[in-house]
């Protein structure tokens, strides 16, 4: 049975890759506040199927979207940013607050670059650099699968 040290340990690395990726992103890095960076968690859990699940967590910006997923995905040209957002970026980087409204005219115009940072992560998660972290988990899965199936046999 894979065990919940296994799993936090995936986790946190997953975290920290993700991380890795959002401060390296080029040619602008994610990294402002470090407010998301430091809101990443994971939490793991079986679900109804008895499925293992890893699941990553991230905070709400200040008008409840998940932030994660917008940096993730980008957004698409024909909607503003929240200006309020964007000042406060603005302040941050050492800007006036007034290039907000060209920033956000811009986003406006050309939206924002998506940065699949999830599926980067994931695909470095699983990356042959990380494979003695998994062979003892895939060596459980694969017998808690044959478990799994010979109880389903049996019940037939």
């Amino acid at each position: 049975m894979v065990t919940g040290v296994q799993l936090n340990k995936i986790g946190r690395m997953w975290v920290g890759i993700l991380i890795s990726l959002l401060q390296g992103n080029r040619p602008y890095p994610k990294y402002a506040t470090g407010k998301l960076q430091r809101s990443l968690q994971f939490k793991h859990y079986r679900n109804e199927d008895g499925n293992i699940v890893i699941q990553l967590l991230s905070a709400k910006s200040d008008n409840g979207y998940e932030y994660l997923k917008v940096v993730d995905g980008g957004r698409k040209p024909g909607k503003y940013a929240p200006i309020n957002a964007l000042k406060k970026w603005a302040r941050i980087k050492g800007m006036d607050e007034g290039a907000a409204y060209a920033i956000n005219k811009k986003i406006f115009k050309e939206g924002i670059k998506a940065t699949f940072v999830i599926n980067k992560s994931i695909e470095q998660l699983f990356s042959t650099q990380n494979d003695e972290l998994f062979r003892g988990i895939e060596e459980e899965i694969v017998s808690d699968l044959i478990d799994k199936f010979s109880l389903t046999f049996k019940k037939v």
